[in-house]
């Protein structure tokens, strides 16, 4: 996965360069379209990668009755929770500093 991650950001890094050559007149469309054909197949198989990897943990997680990406989902829920609570706090300091 983390692979895939890498891939993704060198093609996306290599896409830009490819249109910034292109407004230079250094490059043809051509190779622009072939790095952002590129770019698109990283994003592709990341995406097959990651949905392969949430079918399987789904599958363990029923077959051994234990909870795995559910507490994961839950955990998320609460830290945005405390970070919503902790900007609640700060912007409520700020106005009473300011009145």
């Amino acid at each position: 996965m983390q692979r895939s991650a890498e891939n993704i950001a060198l093609y996306k890094g290599a896409s830009a360069v490819a249109e910034q050559e292109y407004r230079n007149r250094r490059t043809s469309i051509h190779d622009v379209a072939k790095t952002k054909e590129q770019e698109f197949a990283a994003n592709q198989d990341f995406a097959l990668l990651r949905s392969t990897i949430n079918d399987q943990l789904l599958t363990l997680e029923i077959i051994s009755h234990t909870p795995i990406l559910t507490i994961q989902g839950e955990k998320d829920v609460q830290e945005t929770t405390i970070q919503e609570q902790e900007e609640n706090k700060r912007q409520s300091k700020k106005k009473d500093k300011k009145e």
